[in-house]
């Protein structure tokens, strides 16, 4: 049998599987790979950060203003020396670079398991993104989409594929507040107050939704979906929700901002511009450019409305991600998954399947060529997906209008 006809044979089983098998699958991802995440418990030189910080909260210390003689014991148990660390159980306080409701919530969790509680609650925020994943699939089926994806198909895709729990716990990130933001986002996408509280609790927690805010209110804008007073009102509801975030410690939680981006210049070897970093070649002004030109294009894709409502909440992630200079291979998961998010075909998924093994098994998630090569897959797609919708829209108009 060719080729062909094996990679045609599977893409036609992956095609046929029923919706009504989301909840066999939703079993075998608890099964092979969410209970055994409770035993797979390795920290990272940031999971050891959030700690400290999250312990210094929970008892009472400014986070932004740690004394010189605070000591924390869990730390120095879960890592006993690291990058961040200038002495043995004692995080540097430029570390301190997350806003305050994050670390009130790391505080809270801290609260509940001095080493895992942290681990347990990212466990909580990969399990409930699957959920609402298959809620945001099933109202795009009562919205009769057509091509879209199969939800038992993704869930296999994002529970089944080791790069992702791999990726994201061992060892362990804070990154799948991303995936929970952006699925509860797609959820919302049609309750426009839903949306202001969720986009300003993402910028509370994670800055990037400052950001998918105003793409929110330039696309209502632009296609007239919202009253003027609409508009002002989510606004309104927006700046204060993240306002009130921020009361907490003021104004010591300024310098967390300042502390962030100074280490924005860092190039880190995953970066798109590692290897201009190594030619000496790298200008710092590079993916400032290419960031707002990536924006830009957003806005005229808006303008024209060649873009969706889901697109615009997710595809600023996207940019926001690959153009960042300080990048590792979880974050770059955050985009792959956000764009695996819009994919339109089942076959899409299935490729990308592949490709996780591939860098699992073989290249390694270290591998810059093997996460990028997904990448830029990823968003060929989306591309392609785009000039189609808007060539298929043409035809309909052009149709509409000829005489009969």
């Amino acid at each position: 049998m060719s080729w062909s006809r094996i990679i045609s044979h599977i893409i036609t089983f992956f095609e046929s599987i029923s919706e009504n098998y989301s909840v066999y699958v939703c079993i075998l991802i608890l099964v092979y790979t969410i209970i055994p995440l409770f035993s797979l418990f390795r920290p990272s030189d940031d999971y050891v950060i959030y700690q400290y910080f999250a312990e210094a909260v929970s008892k009472d210390i400014n986070p932004y203003s740690i004394p010189s003689d605070f000591y924390s014991g869990t730390v120095s148990d879960l890592l006993a020396f690291g990058p961040s660390q200038s002495s043995p159980g004692v995080i540097r306080q430029q570390y301190a670079d997350y806003p305050p409701l994050l670390m009130i919530i790391n505080s809270l969790a801290y609260r509940v398991h001095n080493e895992k509680g942290l681990y347990s609650l990212y466990i909580f925020l990969y399990v409930f993104s699957m959920a609402l994943y298959l809620f945001y699939a099933n109202s795009r089926k009562l919205e009769s989409r057509s091509s879209e994806v199969n939800p038992s198909v993704f869930l296999i895709f994002i529970g089944l594929n080791p790069v992702f729990y791999i990726g994201w716990f061992d060892p362990i990130t804070d990154k799948l507040w991303f995936p929970f933001f952006t699925l509860l986002l797609l959820v919302f996408r049609n309750k426009p107050y839903w949306i202001a509280i969720t986009l300003s609790l993402f910028a509370a927690v994670k800055g990037i939704g400052i950001i998918l805010m105003a793409f929110y209110v330039i696309y209502q804008v632009i296609n007239k979906n919202l009253q003027p007073k609409q508009i002002f009102f989510i606004i309104f509801v927006f700046g204060l929700i993240l306002a009130l975030s921020h009361l907490f410690w003021f104004p010591d939680w300024i310098n967390g901002y300042q502390w962030r981006a100074e280490r924005q210049g860092f190039v880190n070897h995953f970066s798109l511009f590692s290897f201009l970093g190594k030619s000496n070649s790298y200008w710092s002004g590079i993916p400032i450019i290419l960031t707002n030109v990536a924006f830009l294009l957003l806005v005229w894709l808006i303008v024209k409305h060649f873009v969706t409502l889901d697109e615009i909440l997710t595809l600023p992630i996207v940019f926001s991600i690959i153009f960042t200079t300080e990048l590792t291979y979880d974050r770059l998961l955050v985009a792959i998954f956000v764009m695996a998010l819009l994919a339109k075909h089942n076959i899409i998924i299935l490729i990308s399947y592949i490709i996780g093994l591939f860098i699992v098994k073989y290249a390694g998630l270290d591998s810059w060529f093997a996460m990028w090569g997904w990448v830029f897959f990823l968003l060929s797609a989306i591309g392609w997906q785009i000039i189609a919708r808007e060539r298929k829209d043409r035809a309909t108009i052009q149709k509409a209008v000829l005489p009969t």
